[in-house]
């Protein structure tokens, strides 16, 4: 079964009594040559199980199985089976638009923790690669999903023109980039940026390095768009700036908090780059969970709504669960009663019922559409 970076693998167990386990062989073509070394070295698969994580979205493997007694003897190879790991679909709304779309609970590989690949979930494959030795696991969102951890010296994920970049708004083109960030230092404007570090040649959501304030990154005297909204050092938070028709609106969470008039951008797409100034003028101390750009000016509903998910995904605490519940029978009846949650932004609660243990959630609450207050 195809996964992301993963293929996982299943068959139905030998019931030989010294049965001692199995061996996985994987290949490039069939056959699967099962003389040499098995992907679980020397240890035997006891499971009828095996997910083999050391492959390549988009490259097809072939795999057979070989059962191993207690005397050490080796079966006939299984049938084959063969698939093409691939990666998720980007999930952000309005995903058909995207040409980047960047998300550290998918697509990043690693190797003990230390980032290698940040892979671009928009289909288009603007994939990045690690310079330094960024790093995931060690920092995460408010909501408790993982984030790419860059620690101002010299970590850095990149995409150049050499490699490929397709798709990105270039010259004075409509646009519209996300990203969910926490600045945690700041010694140069740096952030996630796409371009050229020439004059007007690059766009992104960058801090400013010296007042640590949000900026719009364009690039030298008088391009880079500097708000009066501080960055570094207020936490976790999303960044967005809409480019329609030369005029730029500029959000912090979902708030607008610059706006520059008209002016003609010049973008050179040349580098996509997070952690890193755009022309390599520095490293910067940042978390990031998500970088989006979309090719086209979303509206301010559709950008409300990728705000929305954003929000609820990374950075809004989902309420805890309800304590003391108690429920007393009654005739034809039954009274439920429980702690009431403290949450400030608390909108009510659903009450949901099942004929056995555990209960499913994930249905229709008892109370319909309306929530319990």
């Amino acid at each position: 079964v195809a996964g992301d970076l993963e293929v996982g693998l299943s068959w139905d167990a030998n019931s030989e009594p010294d049965l001692a386990g199995y061996d996985v062989f994987r290949s490039g073509s069939s056959p699967v040559d099962t003389s040499g070394s098995p992907l679980n070295g020397a240890s035997l698969v006891t499971d009828s199980a095996f997910t083999d994580s050391g492959v390549v979205n988009g490259t097809e493997y072939f795999y057979a199985v070989v059962a191993v007694d207690t005397a050490g003897r080796s079966s006939v190879a299984s049938n084959e089976a063969s698939a093409t790991p691939v990666a998720p679909a980007c999930a952000a709304p309005l995903a058909g638009d995207a040409v980047v779309c960047l998300e550290a609970d998918v697509g990043v590989v690693d190797s003990g923790g230390t980032v290698v690949q940040w892979s671009d979930q928009s289909g288009i494959e603007n994939d990045l690669s690690a310079g330094g030795d960024p790093t995931i696991g060690s920092a995460v969102t408010p909501t408790g999903l993982p984030a790419i951890s860059f620690d101002g010296s010299g970590d850095v994920l990149e995409r150049v023109a050499a490699d490929g970049i397709v798709g990105l708004p270039a010259g004075s083109a409509d646009r519209t980039m996300f990203t969910v960030i926490s600045y945690n230092g700041s010694s140069t404007y740096a952030g996630a940026s796409y371009g050229d570090g020439g004059q007007n040649q690059a766009f992104g959501l960058v801090v400013n390095g010296s007042s640590g304030k949000l900026t719009v990154q364009g690039w030298g005297a008088g391009n880079d768009v500097v708000s009066s909204e501080s960055g570094t050092g207020t936490g976790w938070l999303s960044q967005s700036a809409v480019v329609s028709s030369n005029v730029l609106t500029h959000y912090r969470d979902g708030g607008l908090i610059d706006t520059e008039d008209p002016r003609a951008y010049a973008t050179q797409v040349e580098r996509i780059v997070v952690g890193e100034e755009i022309s390599g003028g520095g490293n910067v101390n940042i978390d990031v969970a998500a970088v989006l750009v979309y090719d086209r000016a979303l509206t301010d509903v559709e950008r409300q709504q990728v705000e929305a998910y954003l929000q609820a995904k990374y950075l809004i605490d989902p309420p805890a669960a309800p304590a003391g519940l108690v429920a007393v029978a009654g005739d034809l009846e039954v009274g439920l009663s429980w702690d009431a949650n403290s949450e400030p932004d608390l909108a009510g609660y659903d009450v949901f019922r099942s004929g056995s243990s555990p209960v499913d959630t994930s249905g229709s609450p008892l109370n319909g559409a309306s929530l319990v207050t």
